[in-house]
């Protein structure tokens, strides 16, 4: 539901980060192009999908991540340091 959810804010996402990346000081923003950010900022919402093909989509994602290496070592780190379970 979260990326449903942001898919029909992109609008206002991506104008908050095109007003945030114009002549920014922040790292992430330094040398790119805001218009290539917004570009493939825009691109990761995945409009063109019907909403079966986004929620399939999102649970691909969710196996992936469920089976990566730095997701469990990243999960590992998070128990170890701040007790929070997976």
């Amino acid at each position: 539901r979260g990326f449903l959810a942001c898919q029909q804010h992109c609008g206002e996402i991506c104008d908050l980060v095109d007003v945030m990346s114009r002549q920014s000081p922040y790292p992430c923003f330094l040398g790119i192009d805001a218009d290539y950010i917004l570009l493939r900022l825009r691109s990761r919402f995945k409009l063109s999908l019907s909403k079966q093909e986004t929620v399939a989509y999102v649970l691909s994602l969710i196996r992936k991540s469920n089976s990566n290496y730095s997701t469990r070592q990243y999960d590992n780190f998070q128990r170890m340091t701040n007790g929070i379970l997976p």
